[in-house]
């Protein structure tokens, strides 16, 4: 969620002093075996998963784990076998379509010769793909209007990109009415987990049905969602559970992909059951990781659940 800067800023504002800071990316496939810490070491997972071994012990890594290790620690990591189906909501529709895992595999994205390549913004990355093959940077959060008809330009497919808005502000204008004279004034939270202490609220971007609760339906968010996730422009608000019912809408969605197998259970105990809208049996939980995207695809499956979570239909 943060950048490398803002991470080495936590570091050195943190009671330890920090002599180095080192970025290594492992490519799908790739293990490492055997390396001793030359010092005492923090060990970071920024994304993907992995089996991580200090000492033997073994440890599984998601983003955004921390692990420590003394000096001589020896350190192996197996990163695990790329999921099958990345979104859920695309399950049976990219069939054909090769995963190359999470990161950027460079040699296998050569070996397939693409025409064009597509990324999210990220400098580090660019100058090796453009030597690849023609690279166009995406900016994450974009409009979903816009972003389509960009891809529609890119890819020669601008009629298809025009159909599916046409067919998306036909579902909006049918269901928008709907669902604002179901909600009325109330709010609206959406939340994701993020550990036994901490938890995320979102905004009207980034997925998790916020761009169709907040912008679609233009439903209220709580007060200091709005502050801090909406009109911040970051899209999100990373909160300690002692704020919960501060954040707490009195409806609220929950996007419960975590990634691990078993995640820590957030939501539950005597503060959150005292919600309103725990009462009122107004938590609506999706499970499925396609929630967490702003694609077509995502979005209309997003649809149908916010819709039916609303109006049972």
């Amino acid at each position: 969620m943060i950048n490398a800067e803002e991470h080495i800023q936590l570091w050195n504002a943190a009671a330890i002093k920090v002599i180095d800071v080192r970025h290594f990316s492992m490519m799908h496939g790739e293990e490492l075996r055997s390396y001793l810490f030359p010092s005492s070491v923090f060990l970071y997972a920024i994304r993907g998963e992995a089996q991580v071994l200090l000492d033997g012990i073994e440890h599984t890594a998601n983003r955004f784990h921390l692990w420590h290790g003394g000096k001589g620690t020896c350190l192996d990591i197996f990163p695990t076998e790329a999921e099958e189906a990345f979104n859920s909501y695309t399950e049976g529709k990219l069939d054909g379509v090769e995963s190359i895992g999470d990161g950027i595999a460079y040699e296998r994205i050569l070996e397939l010769q693409p025409d064009l390549i597509i990324v999210w913004n990220d400098p580090a990355v660019l100058d090796k793909l453009n030597q690849i093959a023609p690279t166009v940077v995406v900016d994450y959060g974009m409009p979903v209007r816009q972003q389509l008809l960009e891809f529609g330009k890119m890819t020669g497919r601008e009629e298809q990109a025009n159909a599916w808005i046409t067919a998306w502000d036909k579902k909006i204008a049918e269901y928008k009415p709907k669902v604002q004279a179901a909600v009325g004034d109330k709010t609206v939270a959406i939340f994701d987990s993020g550990s036994a202490k901490e938890f995320y609220a979102y905004g009207n971007k980034l997925g998790r049905g916020g761009e169709i609760i907040y912008g679609e339906f233009q439903l209220k968010a709580p007060p200091i969602i709005q502050k801090e996730a909406i009109d911040s422009g970051t899209g999100w608000a990373k909160l300690s559970l002692e704020l919960l019912p501060e954040y707490a809408g009195d409806y609220i969605f929950i996007s419960e992909w975590t990634g691990n197998d078993n995640p820590e259970a957030i939501f539950e105990g005597s503060l959150w059951e005292q919600l309103d809208a725990v009462k009122n049996n107004r938590v609506f939980r999706e499970e499925g990781r396609g929630f967490m995207f702003s694609d077509p695809v995502s979005l209309d499956a997003q649809l149908e659940f916010v819709v039916k979570s609303f109006i049972g239909k």
